[in-house]
């Protein structure tokens, strides 16, 4: 699958104001990383058309989910989306995936979760980094609004 990389280039952004049904939370606790898997699961069966168990995805991050920054987001305490960096340094992130949930998306949802992780990624990474499907061409209006310019190389700095 062809991968297209972003850079942020114009954006610094500060803790954003949530709608009041809205919460959004690094996960830190075995409910919401189960919350975390089962969207991650709809994000792989979208992704790639073959079913994931949650349960498995489950078992394989209970030791590691840190690492790669879960956030979710939740609409009346019903997880709807998650975002995360598959790589965190003081230099750069990765961004690895962002999902809202079928049933939600087209609400400025998707841009309010990944403003509000990128603002958390800035307290670390000098630089934000991004990658997604070239053909999601929704993501990438977003991407581009928030100021993410294509670059045709990503090198790892730690």
């Amino acid at each position: 699958m062809e991968k297209s990389f972003l850079k942020l280039i114009d954006g610094s952004f500060s803790r954003t104001v949530l709608p009041s049904l809205i919460t959004i939370e690094i996960v830190k606790n075995k409910i919401q990383l189960k919350h975390y898997c089962l969207l991650k699961a709809k994000f792989l069966f979208e992704e790639g058309g073959s079913k994931v168990n949650e349960n498995k995805l489950y078992s394989g991050l209970q030791s590691s989910y840190s690492s790669v920054i879960p956030a979710i987001m939740y609409f009346e305490n019903i997880p709807i989306g998650i975002v995360n960096s598959n790589f965190n340094s003081e230099k750069s992130a990765m961004i690895n995936m962002l999902f809202i949930d079928n049933t939600f998306r087209s609400n400025g949802y998707g841009k309010l979760l990944l403003a509000w992780y990128i603002a958390e990624l800035q307290k670390i990474s000098v630089d934000i980094y991004l990658f997604f499907s070239p053909s999601n061409i929704p993501a990438q209006r977003l991407y581009s609004r928030l100021g993410f310019k294509k670059i045709e190389e990503w090198k790892m700095v730690v």
